[in-house]
């Protein structure tokens, strides 16, 4: 049995997807599941993804989006734990997953998160990082859901909301950390190195992803919606840099391009 399975969502990135591969295939931690799900893409991404198809399960077939395809990655993977890289991001070094997965079973847990630091064209934009001392519904949002390891079993009952386009992982936290299984612990150590202009990241989301959450904060907590909502907001404000031009680790361009 694999000790952990990463899960790749990929839809037309041709320019990101090698890079990603390329950063699992230089992870030490031994025995990785690496499922890359491709949504059909037609711009060559396929073509670069089937050169390491002895390295890898590449599944390419029509899906509803990204949160469609993790659900699919879910199901079908094989590792002990799961983790996400998203095409176009990367491990912070050759250690992280072996780091992350020494974390958790020293600890005895079955998720934990870890900081990340978001780059455009080689500059900082952001650094995520959020300490959590006692995870709960009202401080969940500070873990960087890309980060997020679990172990299988903790979340086989667990969905993501296919029908929220960008903060169904927002909701899937929320029925994460009320599950009475828990044993989660944030570590303060950076896990990954994303590419800036996601979906969730993107501005011209932004109205739309506010008014997802609102939706999901008056559902899941109802009372208080609205301060939590702004709570959220301006809790990460000083994960932005004030000076992108400060540059990314020098091992990038030697490794990943």
């Amino acid at each position: 049995m694999p000790k952990i399975t990463v899960i790749t969502v990929v839809k037309n990135n041709f320019k990101g997807i090698e890079k990603t591969i390329k950063s699992v295939l230089n992870q030490k931690q031994k025995k990785i599941d690496h499922i890359i799900i491709d949504g059909m893409s037609n711009d060559g991404t396929s073509e670069i993804i089937s050169k390491y198809k002895k390295k890898l399960r590449h599944i390419r077939e029509p899906d509803k989006g990204i949160y469609s395809a993790l659900n699919k990655g879910i199901k079908k993977a094989k590792g002990e734990f799961i983790a996400i890289l998203h095409s176009g991001d990367v491990y912070y070094n050759e250690f992280s997953l072996e780091r992350a997965i020494k974390f958790m079973e020293i600890n005895n847990l079955n998720a934990s998160s870890y900081n990340m630091i978001y780059q455009q064209k080689g500059s900082i934009i952001r650094y995520w990082k959020m300490p959590i001392k006692k995870i709960n519904k009202i401080n969940c949002f500070k873990i960087a859901h890309p980060t997020l390891i679990v172990k299988k079993e903790l979340i086989s009952n667990l969905k993501y909301d296919e029908e929220k386009s960008i903060s169904s992982d927002y909701k899937f936290l929320l029925q994460l950390v009320v599950s009475k299984k828990l044993k989660y612990k944030y570590n303060n150590y950076i896990l990954q190195l994303n590419e800036y202009g996601g979906v969730s990241t993107s501005q011209k989301h932004t109205i739309k992803k506010f008014l997802e959450d609102l939706n999901i904060i008056k559902n899941q907590l109802n009372i208080f919606y609205i301060y939590i909502l702004f709570y959220k907001i301006f809790s990460k404000i000083n994960s932005f840099v004030i000076q992108p031009e400060k540059k990314v680790s020098l091992f990038i361009k030697k490794t990943y391009k």
